[in-house]
């Protein structure tokens, strides 16, 4: 999204057949942060299985730059939970049946607070549900994933962190800022 619109990169054939192909179905499938809280019929005597929720790096912007485990993951997941960061195009990879939370945040805007979000996750996991929660770059990189893990962790939610590429790192070579490698000789100490 970003960095299509701000880089001029578009998508490989094979994001775009995805897409299209999911994209009548993808509307009618996502659910905003007003519909968030959905009871779990849980009884005393048969405790569910619980979810697991695996926190994803979508990577810089377009679907073509997600890892391949993350396209496994999304190809397989119950419930994604997915916010502004670039990995909307993502969604195609999700299956049909498969629930759609957005829980993107905008300065200045009515939208959802952090501990709503961790509330869902823990919600999602704890109804036996696999989530995936996507993240814009890397889930670790400018993100509120400590929030996130510490609100799983208490629930004994299993959780797992799948890298993606930074943004950080890749915008600068998508806009042509960098013509050399940042592990190069010359660039910074830092990355070495």
């Amino acid at each position: 999204m970003w960095a299509q619109r701000f880089c001029g990169q578009g998508f490989g054939k094979s994001a775009r057949t995805v897409l299209a192909a999911n994209s009548s179905t993808r509307r009618s499938r996502r659910i905003t942060a007003g519909a968030l809280h959905a009871s779990a019929s849980v009884t005393a005597s048969d405790p569910p299985k619980l979810g697991k929720c695996w926190l994803v790096g979508a990577g810089p912007g377009p679907a073509d730059y997600l890892t391949m485990k993350a396209v496994r993951l999304l190809q397989t997941a119950d419930v994604v939970v997915y916010d502004d960061l670039g990995s909307q195009e993502a969604l195609g990879f999700a299956p049909p049946a498969a629930e759609l939370v957005y829980v993107g945040k905008r300065g200045g805007r009515e939208s959802i607070k952090q501990p709503q979000i961790d509330e869902l996750l823990v919600a999602r996991c704890a109804e036996g549900r696999n989530v995936v929660r996507l993240k814009g770059g890397c889930p670790s990189v400018f993100s509120r994933l400590a929030s996130e893990m510490a609100a799983l962790q208490v629930a004994g939610i299993p959780y797992e962190l799948v890298p993606g590429v930074s943004s950080a790192l890749a915008a600068p070579l998508f806009a042509g800022h960098i013509s050399w490698p940042v592990s190069s000789p010359s660039s910074h100490q830092a990355f070495r």
